[in-house]
């Protein structure tokens, strides 16, 4: 049930009368006229009876066409005898008054809300700075201030710095990326727990290998990957169906240590070199690969 009823008025509503009289527990009555009365079906509107008389009364009503449907003894008049002919009009009440007034006083201070648990309005008090307004089924009202924990809803204060964005670290998880220094770009990067990050242009980043062996992974696209061991090393180059570089991937490579670097095809992978020339010449000699179809890579550099 609503707080209060939206009633209907018109401000040019004729007085009328009565066609019959009706007695204390009639809930219906006729109209000689409805000039200017309100009209739409099943809105209530005040009206009163016999006004300035002992047998004033004020009711409820609804209309259908020239018969009114009553709820008496409105608005502290007590329900009365009336004759064919007693006067009628539609009339502005107390209770219109006080519901007006009951909505008005409950705001008492900046940032108030008005509120309803469905039956009654009630004041909601503004919240704290830096508190939200969320829905509660708990709460009286439906709706109460907190301050937002839920990790999917960042608060605009944890953005400190001009430039400062949102990056997802898991699904639904959020967090602050703070802006990078001049010139740098937004890069991909899942090794990132953003799985983006501010990178200069044309800027490589370093994976250090230290063992005899490496078999190439998808993080590698785009990277210097630097091989440093005295003996002997074994990159190896993985088929499409375990590591799906996207065709046009390059991966630098380097054999940084004293150990030579062998560049190896995996299972199914063509290597593709000038004079099929697939070892580093010497220490810090620099080879690229580049992927040019699914399972074909081309080796270029300082080879032996």
């Amino acid at each position: 049930m609503a707080a209060f009823t939206r009633r209907q008025y018109n401000g040019a509503a004729a007085s009328t009368t009565i066609t019959a009289g009706i007695n204390t527990s009639d809930t219906t009555c006729s109209l000689t006229a409805t000039t200017g009365w309100p009209s739409t079906a099943a809105v209530p509107f005040y009206v009163v009876i016999d006004p300035g008389t002992s047998a004033e009364e004020k009711c409820s009503a609804t209309i259908s066409g020239s018969t009114l449907t009553l709820t008496r003894a409105q608005d502290d008049t007590s329900a009365s005898s009336h004759s064919a002919g007693a006067t009628i009009y539609p009339v502005f009440t107390a209770n219109d008054a006080d519901e007006a007034n009951e909505v008005v006083s409950k705001l008492t201070t900046k940032g108030d809300l008005l509120v309803t648990t469905g039956s009654a309005l009630n004041r909601l008090a503004v919240g704290t700075d830096g508190q939200a307004l969320v829905a509660s089924a708990a709460a009286t009202n439906g709706v109460t201030w907190a301050t937002p924990t839920d990790t999917t809803k960042q608060p605009v204060a944890t953005l400190t710095t001009k430039g400062d964005i949102y990056a997802a670290t898991a699904s639904a998880t959020v967090t602050r990326l703070g802006v990078g220094t001049d010139r740098k770009k937004l890069t991909a990067d899942a090794a990132e727990a953003t799985g983006i990050k501010w990178q200069y242009e044309g800027e490589l980043t370093l994976n250090a290998q230290t063992g005899t062996t490496y078999t190439l992974v998808l993080t590698d696209s785009a990277k210097f990957v630097t091989l440093s061991n005295a003996s002997a090393i074994t990159a190896t180059v993985p088929p499409n169906s375990s590591v799906a570089f996207p065709t046009g991937s390059q991966v630098n490579l380097m054999q940084l240590g004293a150990g030579q670097v062998t560049v190896a095809a995996g299972a199914g992978v063509t290597l593709r070199s000038a004079g099929t020339l697939v070892k580093t010449s010497a220490q810090y000699a620099v080879a690229t690969l580049l992927k040019i179809d699914t399972d074909t890579w081309v080796l270029v550099g300082n080879l032996a």
